[in-house]
């Protein structure tokens, strides 16, 4: 049995972990804890993470025996009743109005940007949503980000990433990975404190996660989040008005540069190259539409023609068969 030392005076806590927990994670780093031969862990039976904060700690040891981990749930912000207020009798929100967008069948379906729940391709995806899972009991809440501040369940996803990612744990970076997809799914870009909390989480992930190479790819977590923003960045810089706090916090990010704003302009830049595609193709549906129309009006004005033609015989005729 190994003793787990997470955080540091007052908020540090012990946590005891069977050593075939981590033998069996599947993680190099982890299983290295275990080999007496190689670290003082080992030797000691002690590992000590003061550096990592007990929460986060905890949430990685949960997943190393049951697979799954808790974050902390929604809370309301102050205007709609005070932090910390339960989630429990919040009632469903409504469904979306149904899209009275009229189909264009002939119509180019390139779209701004791939829809964040496939950004990161069908490996990563979104969590299974079945109730015996946090994933399943956070879908259930139904929690509303207009009303409900999701910093700390935010927070909480990037910070077991970072800890997952430096222990080389690949099953647990995917879940966290899955599970702030499915976060930010419920998040409403036209809120203001959810610009905030938004941009308080970019600053978090590209100060805690090392920018990769062309060659090795892009940091999945960088290319989550900077997807999500530029797909609603004009949402974002909407929120709260002109002089609101969520486009202040958006602006300073911005105005910081980095490495962020270097994959944030890569995506808007794609997203104005299919928005151009969309546009082309939109004009073209257009003037294709026109034309037919006009070809209708011609045919309807030459029914009409050929209608008078056969009255005025039909006129005719019978007027003959009358002389007769």
């Amino acid at each position: 049995m190994f003793r787990l030392l997470a955080g540091s005076p007052p908020r540090n806590k012990v946590f005891y972990v069977n050593q075939s927990a981590f033998a069996s994670s599947g993680s190099s780093s982890l299983h290295s804890l275990v080999e007496k031969d190689k670290w003082l862990e080992g030797q000691e039976n002690v590992v000590n993470w003061s550096h990592v904060d007990a929460e986060t700690a905890g949430r990685l040891v949960s997943f190393l025996y049951w697979g799954d981990y808790k974050v902390p749930d929604p809370e309301l912000v102050p205007e709609s009743g005070g932090p910390g207020s339960s989630v429990a009798a919040v009632s469903p929100m409504p469904p979306s109005a149904a899209s009275d967008t009229p189909s264009l069948a002939k119509l180019d379906q390139s779209r701004p940007l791939t829809p964040i729940r496939h950004c990161l391709g069908d490996e990563i995806g979104l969590p299974e949503r079945q109730t015996r899972t946090e994933s399943g009991r956070f879908a259930a809440l139904k929690c509303s980000s207009t009303q409900y501040s999701y910093r700390e369940t935010l927070i909480a996803h990037a910070q077991v990433y970072v800890l997952a990612h430096q222990r080389l744990l690949k099953d647990l970076e995917r879940l966290a990975l899955q599970r702030m997809t499915q976060t930010l799914l419920d998040i409403s870009t036209s809120s203001d404190h959810s610009a905030v909390e938004l941009m308080d989480l970019v600053e978090y992930v590209y100060d805690n996660t090392d920018e990769r190479s062309e060659e090795i790819s892009v940091e999945p977590m960088r290319k989550l989040l900077s997807h999500f923003i530029a797909a609603n960045f004009t949402g974002f810089l909407n929120a709260g008005g002109r002089y609101g706090p969520g486009k202040a916090a958006v602006m300073k990010v911005v105005a910081g540069g980095g490495a962020f704003m270097l994959d944030l302009t890569r995506k808007l830049g794609n997203r104005l190259a299919a928005e151009g595609s969309y546009a082309e193709s939109l004009e073209r549906y257009i003037a294709e539409m026109e034309k037919q129309a006009e070809d209708y009006k011609q045919e309807i004005a030459s029914n009409l023609v050929r209608m008078e033609e056969l009255r005025s015989k039909a006129v005719r005729s019978r007027h003959g068969r009358s002389g007769w």
